[in-house]
């Protein structure tokens, strides 16, 4: 599965913010079609590493890379050009509330895809499907329960059709039968589209599901391949 360049590489990178630690020394690589796991106590920096891997924060030092482009070295164009092979499944969904659920997932085609309109359209039905919503394109996220908000989420992260998906407590809010759908649908994502993962999560169960391998945040550090951790 590996190859000899990451995907994804954090090289001693450390922040902190008004005098706190939060990351310190990391060090990590991400291979191509690997579902890495990120856990920890909550606050403990787990969705912070997923904002410094799509370059929304810099790191105080070290560098953080994707495909061997340093997002603090490169232009803003490339860092754009980057960032539309990346999805991401907010914790909550973020979906817009007065927007359909057809809109919400075709809004990254509309700013990003230069598409017609039947293409947008085609596009957005694909990824509906795929997430099992096809019935549910015209309601709005009001009328959707919490499963589906996730299911939707995923659709239009989905969208761009990234090789890169981040996933913020992709389970949390979720009773066990839509926590289990959701793991389904990233491990169908993984060996249908061979796209390479991280995701975060305080939720051991689901963790040892959806891995290749699992990082502990413990103290601002990584503690490597603990599938059994106490944290």
């Amino acid at each position: 599965m590996q190859t000899n360049k990451p995907v994804i590489s954090l090289e001693d990178v450390r922040l902190s913010f008004e005098g706190k630690t939060i990351l310190d020394r990391v060090n990590l690589n991400i291979f191509k079609g690997e579902t890495l796991v990120v856990v920890g106590e909550s606050g403990c920096g787990k969705s912070t590493l997923l904002r410094l891997c799509v370059g929304l924060i810099r790191p105080d030092r070290g560098a953080v890379k994707i495909n061997g482009l340093d997002l603090n070295e490169i232009p803003s164009f490339k860092l754009k050009a980057l960032r539309l092979k990346i999805g991401f499944l907010f914790q909550r969904a973020a979906l817009i509330n007065n927007l359909r659920v057809k809109d919400n997932v075709s809004l990254p085609l509309r700013y990003h895809g230069g598409l017609k309109e039947d293409n947008i359209y085609k596009t957005v039905k694909e990824k509906l499907d795929w997430v099992g919503m096809a019935k549910h394109e015209d309601l709005f996220p009001a009328e959707l329960s919490e499963g589906l908000k996730k299911r939707a989420g995923l659709a239009r992260a989905l969208a761009m059709n990234p090789s890169i998906i981040f996933y913020d407590e992709p389970t949390s809010g979720l009773d066990p039968a839509n926590a289990e759908a959701i793991v389904e649908l990233i491990k169908r994502l993984k060996e249908e589209l061979a796209v390479t993962s991280v995701v975060v999560t305080h939720d051991e169960r689901y963790a040892s599901l959806l891995a290749d391998r699992i990082e502990t945040i413990k103290e601002g550090r990584l503690l490597t391949n603990a599938l059994h951790s106490s944290f």
